[in-house]
């Protein structure tokens, strides 16, 4: 019989916690399986942080490390909304296992810490931030949405309905331009705008 590794933790707590065979625990205790839940969980979390912090040094040095844009790091990585974030003297990588490591810096980092950074409803990033293409400006793209920034108009996001019309006609290199607000409440009306 093929056994999956907690069965095997749960099972060598129990020996350890029963005295082995001849004791009085003929299996797990709930105490016991809770432990190895728990000591599962723990390896499980510890293999997910590796990963990230392993991603987020491999794309820092990716970008030129400390002669990068980034400049040097400024402490550890830390837990961030189910991902990890690593901050740098003029940036932050965030990572997490469904998007990767991508940088953030300047002015779209400032609007995207204002709301909310990976907690908000734009989540973690896709891409770093980008040259946005016919148009001078940058941008990054978020699991849902994006900021866009120019000199002229500053950083603001786009999301949803908005931002799909937005980009079917021809986003920031559209005759509408860049962004000049966050999408926003109309007032006095049951609707949103940019």
């Amino acid at each position: 019989m093929r056994r999956t590794r907690p069965a095997v933790l749960v099972m060598a707590l129990a020996l350890t916690l029963g005295n082995g065979l001849g004791g009085a625990a003929l299996g797990p205790t709930m105490g016991a399986a809770s432990a190895a839940a728990a000591q599962w969980n723990v390896r499980a979390s510890m293999v997910v942080e590796q990963a990230g912090d392993d991603e987020i040094a491999e794309h820092y040095l990716q970008l030129g490390g400390s002669a990068s844009f980034l400049g040097t790091a400024v402490g550890s990585a830390y837990d961030i909304a189910g991902g990890r974030a690593q901050e740098f003297e003029r940036g932050t990588i965030y990572w997490s296992p469904g998007t990767g490591a991508h940088e953030l810096h300047g002015e779209i980092r400032r609007n995207y810490l204002a709301l909310g950074g990976p907690a908000g409803f734009l989540g973690f990033p896709l891409t770093d931030e980008t040259a946005t293409p016919g148009a001078p400006g940058r941008y990054n793209d978020f699991a849902r949405g994006t900021i866009y920034w120019s000199p002229g108009t500053g950083a603001h996001e786009l999301h949803g309905e908005i931002r799909r019309n937005y980009l079917a006609l021809g986003g920031p290199a559209g005759f509408l331009g860049f962004p000049l607000t966050d999408e926003t409440a109309t007032p006095g009306a049951p609707g949103r705008y940019n």
